[in-house]
């Protein structure tokens, strides 16, 4: 069960850096 949670914290991590790079990148083409 411990380790399932800390799975989907990874996977929330990920998923928030990447939209952060998307954002990066978005604005930096503007």
């Amino acid at each position: 069960m411990l380790l399932f949670l800390l799975l989907l914290l990874l996977l929330l991590l990920l998923l928030l850096l990447l939209l952060l790079l998307l954002l990066f990148f978005f604005f930096l083409l503007l």
